[in-house]
């Protein structure tokens, strides 16, 4: 399912998803 994270949340997020992804993962 697709989650949507409110702005306060997306800092956190993203630094999850680079996190799991060893980096490589860029969010634009």
């Amino acid at each position: 399912s697709l989650i949507i994270y409110s702005p306060s949340d997306w800092t956190y997020v993203e630094a999850e998803l680079r996190r799991q992804l060893g980096g490589s993962f860029l969010i634009y």
